[in-house]
């Protein structure tokens, strides 16, 4: 629920027309170096940022009165009120936002400007310091790449990856862009949104009705009683949820030996797969193979809003009105379900049939799944992780799930009993 949004840019007034349906909306501050073509985009565009619909607004959404406009230049204005302290400049007291959205010079145009507004340096540094804590970054980001797109550092969209190069440096904790193909241009453009808090990720998926709702508690009330929204709604939103096949292709293309580049549709293609599974193994089955996948796939999946709500349950409603059904979906759900971060604001998937009791042994051992051995470690963060890759892979994102518990660890003999200590008996 923003209180407070930054648009740079978008002197057009279409952004801000967006964002002002929102009645949590409190202050709205758009900065653009551009006067003359907000007023001629004013006089000969009024469509673009007409607010008429919207119930004590006015006709023009310039002249909202939660809107403040200055006519500066961005770059300057962010870094004068939330550059750190390293810089040498006058501080202007500002209070943090909650979205900032850049709808600035696309990043393939080639100009110093661009480059100073993408690259690694003081304004994308104001960026994060100008966000609340839990804040998020929009950009547009230009053409979307395609599967025939060359890598990122020798084409036109070198701004776009040091871009996100530098959001990741910077410690935001997820950064994901989609396509939009509806806004009237010869080909889909590409967004990027960078979380700062990684739990308000978890709102990214949520479910088309849930998205729904919200608009319905948001949407500022119009003349004519219907929604402002007239291009988006829960169905548009899941859309977004995955990044695009090319934009998958191109990032493989810049990091060709990341993980998930050389897997295949969240599959492993070298990998066989010995099909049928039962109380005893038939055969040897090696380490480096799935077993059973034809069951591990259809496995139980619950989106970050329904864990959370299955997890308040037993606090918020009576006893007498579940009769303890919601207790032991709790438990059922901690106890098999794999969560893909330790917080319950995040996915959680159970492996359905077999293969969710194959791998409950009690002395701490799994056959299947993930080694997980905790050991000490360098705490340089440039030695730990590439930053960009673990907040920003397009290439995980689309494997939508990996059946790492269709694994098995170590090489298990002909005859044993699956079964065997996975019931907590010795």
């Amino acid at each position: 629920n923003p209180r407070r949004v930054a648009i740079i840019g978008g002197g057009e007034g279409a952004t801000l027309r967006e964002v002002l349906k929102h009645k949590t909306v409190e202050k709205v501050i758009m900065i653009d170096i551009d006067e003359q073509m907000v007023h001629l985009s004013r006089q000969h565009l009024p469509f673009w940022s007409d607010c008429s619909m919207l119930l004590n607004s006015s006709r023009s959404c310039f002249n909202d009165p939660r809107v403040e406009t200055y006519y500066l230049d961005a770059f300057q204005w962010f870094i004068d009120r939330f550059a750190t302290k390293d810089i040498d400049t006058e501080q202007v007291v500002e209070e943090p936002f909650d979205v900032i959205i850049m709808d600035a010079l696309d990043p393939q145009v080639q100009k110093e400007f661009a480059d100073a507004l993408y690259n690694e340096g003081p304004f994308v540094y104001s960026l994060w310091d100008a966000l609340s804590e839990s804040g998020v970054l929009v950009a547009q980001v230009g053409e979307a790449s395609t599967i025939r797109s060359p890598s990122g550092e020798y084409s036109v969209d070198r701004n776009r990856l040091k871009f996100i190069e530098a959001l990741a440096k910077l410690g935001f904790k997820a950064i994901r862009d989609y396509e939009e193909s509806h806004n009237g241009f010869t080909t889909p453009w590409e967004f990027i949104v960078a979380f700062k808090d990684f739990d308000t990720k978890a709102e990214w998926f949520a479910s088309g009705a849930a998205v729904n709702l919200k608009i319905r508690e948001r949407a500022m009330i119009t003349t004519t009683g219907e929604s402002p929204f007239h291009y988006f709604d829960g169905a548009t939103m899941k859309s977004y949820r995955y990044p695009s096949k090319g934009s998958q292709v191109v990032f493989c293309r810049h990091r060709s030996t990341a993980k998930y580049c050389i897997r295949g549709h969240g599959l492993d293609p070298k990998l066989v797969n010995l099909p049928g599974l039962g109380n005893f193994t038939k055969a040897l089955i090696e380490q480096n193979s799935y077993m059973g996948l034809e069951k591990a796939v259809p496995g139980i999946f619950i989106s970050p809003h329904t864990a959370s709500l299955i997890s308040r349950w037993p606090k918020e409603i009576p006893f007498w009105a579940h009769g303890g059904f919601s207790d032991i979906l709790d438990i059922y759900i901690r106890k098999y379900g794999r969560f893909s971060l330790p917080h319950i604001k995040t996915k959680v998937v159970i492996d359905s049939t077999i293969t969710k009791f194959m791998n409950q042994g009690c002395n701490g051992t799994n056959r299947m799944g993930h080694d997980f051995n905790i050991t000490e470690g360098p705490t340089d963060p440039h030695l730990v992780s590439k930053g960009e890759e673990a907040a920003y892979n397009p290439a995980r994102e689309r494997q939508v799930h990996y059946y790492s518990n269709a694994i098995p660890l170590w090489d298990i003999a002909n005859g044993t009993d699956l079964f065997d200590n996975n019931f907590g008996v010795q």
